[in-house]
């Protein structure tokens, strides 16, 4: 059973049509009379406007990249300096023994105390 489309995809169904059909390139004529280019330099210049803006857009994803892996090295060095399983471990234990101490010894702790 297909699924409904959402309307987004409907959206982008049309955006792609739209773009594909930007494509569509009349037929060109051959033979004699030197040929007719069929509007190959609007097509030509159309590719080198549409080539600069992928070309603008690719220099910035270089660039998010660059600032993005500076990120992880930070992230990495970051979490190379948290304390490890074992350190945490003994330190909980070590916490609730001294607490259970207490509690065992409250009297006398408190007796010596005055």
């Amino acid at each position: 059973m297909a699924m409904p489309k959402s309307a987004n995809q409907n959206e982008i169904g049309s955006e792609v049509k739209g773009w594909v059909a930007s494509f569509e390139r009349p037929q060109l004529k051959s033979g004699g009379d030197g040929g007719n280019n069929g509007g190959m330099e609007k097509r030509m210049d159309a590719l080198e406007k549409r080539f600069d803006k992928i070309e603008t857009k690719f220099d910035s994803l270089q660039k998010d990249f660059g600032d993005v892996r500076i990120q992880i090295a930070t992230l990495v060095e970051r979490v190379a300096h948290l304390p490890g399983k074992g350190f945490i471990v003994t330190a909980t234990i070590s916490a609730l023994a001294l607490f259970s101490a207490l509690m065992i010894f409250k009297e006398k702790i408190a007796l010596l105390l005055g």
